[in-house]
C-alpha cells in the first residue's frame, strides 16, 4: 500500500514540477489552478494500473473522476485564458521577490501536490478494495453525475453573468 502511494505522489509531483517549469516559462504561478483535477485522478490512474484493478466500479469511478478533472482543467484554463496572474499569486509574488520562483515550488506546487494526495485517497481505496459493484455504487455515480452537470451549469451561469456589462466591477 505504501508503495503504491508513493508511485501516486510521484505522478502528481511530477505533474507540479512540471507546471512550476512552465510557470517559469508564462510567468504565470496560475497555471498551478488548471492542474488541481487532474493532479487529484492521476493517482488514481497510477494506483489502478499499479493494481491491475478492472471491472465496471473501477471503471466508473476513474470515467467519472477523469471527467471531473478535465471539466476543472478546461473550465480554469477558459476562465484565466488571455488574463493576468490571479491576484493571490501576484500579491504573493510582490511579497517575496526574487525568492519568488523557490517559494512557489513548496508554499504552491508542493502544497497543492500534498492536498491532491490527499483528495486522491478514495481513488487509492476504490483499485484496492472491493472489485464488485453494489447499490451503494449506483447512488454514489448518480450523485456524482449529478454534481457535474451541477457544476458545469453553475461556471456557465457564472460566465455568462460576468460577461454582462452591468455586473462588472
Amino acid at each position: 500500500m505504501t508503495e503504491l502511494v508513493v508511485m501516486g505522489f510521484s505522478a502528481i509531483l511530477l505533474l507540479m514540477f512540471l507546471g512550476w517549469i512552465v510557470s517559469f516559462i508564462k510567468n504565470d504561478v496560475s497555471v498551478v489552478d488548471m492542474l488541481w483535477g487532474p493532479a487529484c485522478f492521476l493517482p488514481g490512474v497510477v494506483y489502478a494500473f499499479q493494481t491491475g484493478a478492472s471491472g465496471l466500479r473501477v471503471s466508473l469511478v476513474l470515467i467519472l473522476a477523469g471527467l471531473w478533472a478535465l471539466r476543472l482543467a478546461a473550465f480554469v484554463g477558459w476562465r484565466n485564458h488571455g488574463k493576468p496572474e490571479d491576484r493571490r499569486y501576484a500579491e504573493m509574488r510582490e511579497r517575496n521577490g526574487d525568492s519568488w520562483r523557490w517559494r512557489a515550488l513548496i508554499t504552491v506546487f508542493l502544497l497543492q501536490a500534498v492536498l491532491a494526495l490527499i483528495v486522491s485517497v478514495p481513488l487509492l481505496a476504490v483499485a484496492t478494495g472491493a472489485v464488485s459493484i453494489f447499490w451503494l455504487d449506483y447512488l454514489a455515480f448518480l450523485l456524482v453525475v449529478f454534481g457535474l452537470v451541477f457544476e458545469t451549469v453553475a461556471d456557465l451561469q457564472m460566465a455568462a453573468f460576468q460577461q454582462r456589462p452591468k455586473n462588472s466591477g
